[in-house]
């Protein structure tokens, strides 16, 4: 945890991204972001990922019961699966690559049956919050 609040410095990350691409024969980059926007982007992330486990909790709940001692492992088991399928690099939004990570951590606290049905629902549920929430700013805008 140390490692990554010294490593995302403005300081040290773009040294470190500047490095990296010189030896790809890329652009250099340069920051402008100061380190305490970079740690509320960071404190803003991570609120995100406790509201999204939450109501993922909360899905799993309304369909089958769960203990709220499992609540942190949900958090982190949605958390990490959604992080994985967004870096996949030949998936559009990890569809498929974060479902099946979702079913393979859910099933060591539920029955597989029941974490595929909730992989697939989470899936479903959040497109759906996307899309509604992308008709709120088409008709605000």
């Amino acid at each position: 945890m140390i490692l990554f609040f010294v490593i995302i410095h403005p300081s040290i990350l773009k040294s470190m991204l500047n490095f990296i691409l010189k030896k790809m024969n890329l652009g250099l980059v340069s920051f402008t972001i100061t380190y305490i926007d970079i740690l509320n982007i960071v404190m803003m992330n991570v609120l995100n990922w406790l509201v999204l486990g939450l109501a993922v909790f909360m899905l799993i709940n309304s369909i089958y019961p769960t203990h709220v001692r499992h609540l942190l492992f949900i958090i982190s088991a949605f958390s990490l699966a959604s992080f994985i399928g967004l870096i996949a690099p030949i998936t559009p939004a990890g569809l498929g690559v974060k479902e099946g990570i979702l079913i393979l951590l859910l099933a060591v606290i539920l029955p597989k049956p029941i974490a595929s049905v909730i992989s697939v629902l989470s899936r479903l549920w959040l497109v759906l919050a996307e899309a509604i929430l992308a008709c709120i700013v088409f008709i605000f805008n």
